[in-house]
């Protein structure tokens, strides 16, 4: 991946000793409050457990947007946190990072 990020896609960028990775995502026409914090909590989460910037990067980006996609689907202006939660579990899509 390189150039700019199209306007269809959500870019992801993650830094860490294992190196820098880009994920890149579907854009869902959905803005909701919390998904940030969301994402953040769940990066760290990742991290912690493996201490990777690409398996954080991979686990929380597929995780949030199985979360997004839900919410926006059922049409919902709330994060679907529990009706979801599979989707921190198991994400229904994985996206792979890309090495930078």
């Amino acid at each position: 991946m390189s150039g700019e990020t199209p306007p269809d896609a959500i870019d992801l960028l993650a830094s860490g000793p294992d190196g820098r990775f880009l994920l890149r995502t579907p854009r869902l026409d959905v803005s909701l409050n919390g998904a940030g914090d969301a994402i953040a909590a769940l990066f760290f989460l990742h991290w912690k457990r493996t201490g990777s910037a690409a398996a954080a990067l991979r686990a929380a980006g597929s995780s949030i947007y199985g979360l997004l996609r839900r919410t926006f689907e059922a049409g919902s202006r709330e994060l679907l946190l529990v009706e979801a939660q599979d989707e921190f579990v198991q994400p229904s899509i994985l996206f792979e990072p890309q090495r930078l």
